[in-house]
C-alpha cells in the first residue's frame, strides 16, 4: 500500500516535471 502511494506520487511528480525528494 505504502509503496504503491509513493509511486503514484513520484509519478505525478514527474509528469509535472517537479523535483522528487
Amino acid at each position: 500500500m505504502l509503496s504503491f502511494l509513493r509511486h503514484s506520487t513520484t509519478t505525478i511528480a514527474s509528469r509535472s516535471g517537479a523535483p522528487v525528494s
